[in-house]
């Protein structure tokens, strides 16, 4: 009897033990299946970022992609006006040139086919022309002129002011009396032709 009672009693500890190796191995599981619960949620958030950064930098190679294009055409059209007016600047037998519009009326830009009109050459051209014959022209020079350029002048400039001859001001004050007197004589002229 004693082999009983005492087999029993190991047998209630093994079925104890299992019990609790049976629990300790169902809370193993569960906190596995947590783990791994959470895992596929970390998993899946990763994913959406990765699929949100790839979907940006995508965007942002295309938009480069589109910037470098669009660039790239601006700077064949640039290339194409900048050829067509270098061709025109140095075929035109116009002389081109800006001032600046205020302080003082520094050139700002002159076309190279300047070198061409050197001389009295442009104010022949001018002269030959019968549209632009009747423009007045004043020569500003800063040269001394000598006697063979004066006839050379003579007819095709309705003044010649030596820049010697005045303060920078009073050139300018010159000049703008000159165009205004040009002005009137031309509305006088217009107004007479319509008359008649």
């Amino acid at each position: 009897m004693k082999d009983v009672e005492r087999l029993q009693k190991r047998l209630e500890r093994e079925r104890q033990g299992r019990k609790q190796a049976e629990a300790i191995a169902e809370e193993q599981k569960r906190e596995l299946y947590q783990a791994n619960l959470e895992l596929q949620r970390l998993n899946a958030k990763l994913e959406k970022r990765v699929q949100r950064r790839t979907a940006e930098l995508s965007a942002a190679r295309d938009e480069t992609l589109q910037s470098i294009k669009a660039r790239s055409a601006a700077e064949g059209a640039l290339l194409a006006a900048q050829g067509r007016l270098t061709h025109l600047l140095t075929s035109s037998r116009v002389v081109i040139f800006s001032l600046e519009a205020k302080d003082d009326h520094r050139r700002t830009f002159i076309s190279e086919n300047l070198r061409e009109f050197i001389g009295f050459e442009f104010l022949a051209e001018l002269r030959n022309n019968q549209q632009h014959r009747k423009i007045p022209v004043v020569v500003v020079t800063g040269a001394d002129l000598t006697e063979e350029d004066h006839r050379n002048l003579n007819g095709g400039a309705e003044r010649i002011l030596s820049k010697s001859s005045y303060s920078r001001d009073e050139l300018f004050e010159e000049v703008r009396a000159l165009v205004a007197q040009y002005i009137q004589r031309d509305s006088d002229h217009s107004e007479t032709a319509s008359h008649d």
